[in-house]
C-alpha cells in the first residue's frame, strides 16, 4: 500500500482501483495536470480528479527527491532517483523545477513493478507467439547475446525480466544499470547501480566503470539495463572476450537500426571504427524489437532478428 506520508496527494490515484493495477507512467505537468498511462491502453489520458497548482507541485517534487537522499532546489533543478511504492513495486522519479520547465514543474513517474512475468504468461497476452518464445528459449540455452529493441514505454524491461528469470538458478548474473530500475528475480542476481557526482562535482561512478567491475565478478552472464553511453565499449570487449550470453536493451527505431545505433555509440565513446564494426557483427546474435500499437496500446514483439538465419539466407 503506498505510504500517503510519502506520496502526497498522488496517493488516491496510485491506489485508484480503476488506475493502479494497469499504471505504468504518471506525468504531474504542465501546469500542475496529471497525465497517466496504462497497460493496453492507447497513450497518455488526463486524470480529472486531481490538479496541482504550482507551490503544491514544486513541494512534492522536493519532498520525494529529498526522501531518497536527494538534492532539488533552484541551484540542482533536476534530479533523477528510485523510491518504493510497495513490496513489489518500485517507482522511477524524474523532477524538474520551474522555470527550466516553462510551463510548470514537472514529475515524471514510471512505474516498476517486480518481473515476475514469465515467458509463457507473455506468449498468454499476446506480447509473443509460442514459436517466437520457443526461439527465445533455446537462444539462452545456448548462449547467445540478445539485445531488446525500441522506444520508451514497449515493454522492453518486461521482456528482460522474464528472460532473466528463465536462466538457471545456478548461473550467476551482473545486472549494471544508471538507475535501480529492473525489479528482477533470480537466485544469484547481482545489481551494480551507478552513482552520480555530487554537489561538489566528483564522486561520480558511470556504467562503463560497473561493467568493468562486473567482469571481475566471475559472471557467467551481464544485463545492462539500457546501454547508451560509454559502456558500449566495455560491454562489446566483455562480449568478445567468452562472456556469451549476456541481455541488454537500447532504445532504437527497429531492429535493423540497431547495429548503427550500437556503432555511434561506439565512436562517440572513442572506439576505432574499425574494431567497433567487427565486434557488433561478431557479437551481436540476437535483436528483439518490440512495439506498441498506437489504437489499442497493445506491446507486442515487432521483429525477430537472428545473426544465424541472416547468415543461413545470405
Amino acid at each position: 500500500m503506498p505510504r500517503a506520508d510519502l506520496w502526497g496527494p498522488l496517493t488516491g490515484l496510485l491506489t485508484d482501483p480503476a488506475i493502479a493495477p494497469t499504471l505504468t507512467d504518471l506525468i504531474v505537468g504542465p501546469r500542475g495536470a496529471i497525465w497517466v498511462d496504462c497497460a493496453n491502453h492507447p497513450g497518455m489520458r488526463r486524470y480529472y480528479q486531481l490538479e496541482l497548482c504550482e507551490e503544491d507541485c514544486r513541494a512534492l517534487a522536493v519532498h520525494l527527491i529529498r526522501s531518497a537522499g536527494g538534492r532539488l532546489d533552484d541551484a540542482h533543478p533536476w534530479a533523477d532517483t528510485v523510491l518504493p511504492l510497495d513490496e513489489d513495486t518500485l517507482v522511477r522519479i524524474h523532477a524538474i523545477l520551474a522555470p527550466l520547465a516553462h510551463n510548470g514543474t514537472t514529475l515524471s513517474l514510471r512505474i516498476l513493478r517486480s518481473s515476475t512475468h514469465s515467458l509463457a504468461e507473455l506468449v498468454s497476452n499476446g506480447m509473443m507467439t509460442e514459436e517466437q518464445c520457443a526461439g527465445l528459449l533455446r537462444d539462452l540455452h545456448h548462449h547467445r547475446t540478445i539485445l531488446i529493441s525500441g522506444a520508451t514505454g514497449v515493454g522492453k524491461t518486461t521482456l528482460l525480466g522474464a528472460l532473466v528469470s528463465a536462466l538457471p538458478a545456478h548461473e550467476r548474473i551482473i545486472c549494471v544499470e544508471d538507475t535501480a530500475e529492473l525489479n528482477l528475480r533470480h537466485p544469484q542476481l547481482v545489481q551494480l547501480v551507478t552513482r552520480h557526482d555530487n554537489t561538489e562535482g566528483i564522486g561520480g561512478i558511470p556504467m562503463s566503470t560497473l561493467v568493468r567491475q562486473a567482469l571481475r565478478m566471475r559472471p557467467d552472464r551481464i544485463i545492462v539495463g539500457e546501454v547508451r553511453g560509454d559502456e558500449v565499449v566495455d560491454l562489446l570487449t566483455a562480449l568478445n572476450t567468452g562472456h556469451h550470453g549476456s541481455l541488454a536493451s537500447l532504445h532504437a527505431n527497429s531492429a535493423a537500426d540497431v547495429p548503427p545505433r550500437l556503432l555511434a555509440l561506439a565512436l562517440n565513446a572513442g572506439m576505432p571504427e574499425t574494431a567497433a564494426h567487427v565486434s557488433i557483427n561478431s557479437t551481436l546474435d540476437v535483436i528483439v524489437h518490440l512495439a506498441r500499437d498506437a489504437h489499442t496500446g497493445h506491446r507486442y514483439v515487432a521483429q525477430l532478428w537472428r545473426r544465424e538465419e541472416e547468415t543461413a539466407h545470405g
